[in-house]
């Protein structure tokens, strides 16, 4: 059965979103071994790509652009073979029930939040389990756990 795991953290710049992000990716790598990311825009999926790279100089993420990587970064979700979501589109993935645990976050201001919200209720009303997670600070981000 698919469950949806809803971070959330304070509205921030839109860099330590993504170093949240990244951590968080860096997180579930350690723990569950192989994860896809979603980003529609391609633009934004190499920035992130580049930034898996440098965001900490110490870590090291195995990921691509296709699902032969550990990390598979993706702007097609319904291709991905992977157990694992992360989505960091502004709507909900094609075929949600395809994948064990999704994981969001609510954003990094107004606009990105009100989004999360109306992914929030879609997974609802699709009778998809939700759970939300407050996390206080970023770094918060580097211990995290799906369990």
């Amino acid at each position: 059965m698919t469950r949806v795991d809803f971070f959330i953290w304070p509205l921030c710049e839109k860099r330590y979103h993504d170093l949240a992000i990244c951590n968080l990716i860096n997180s579930i790598y350690l723990s569950e071994r192989c994860l896809t990311v979603f980003i529609e825009d391609t633009a934004e999926r190499d920035r992130l790509d580049r930034l898996l790279w440098t965001f900490e100089q110490t870590s090291f993420i195995p990921h691509g652009v296709d699902n032969t990587y550990p990390v598979e970064l993706t702007s097609d979700s319904a291709k991905s073979n992977k157990t694992i979501l992360m989505n960091l589109g502004t709507s909900c993935p094609l075929e949600p029930k395809k994948f064990k645990i999704i994981v969001e976050t609510a954003g990094y201001d107004e606009y990105t939040r009100s989004t999360a919200r109306s992914r929030f209720k879609k997974y609802k009303e699709h009778g998809i389990r939700v759970s939300s997670h407050k996390i206080e600070e970023i770094a918060e981000t580097k211990n995290i756990s799906l369990g």
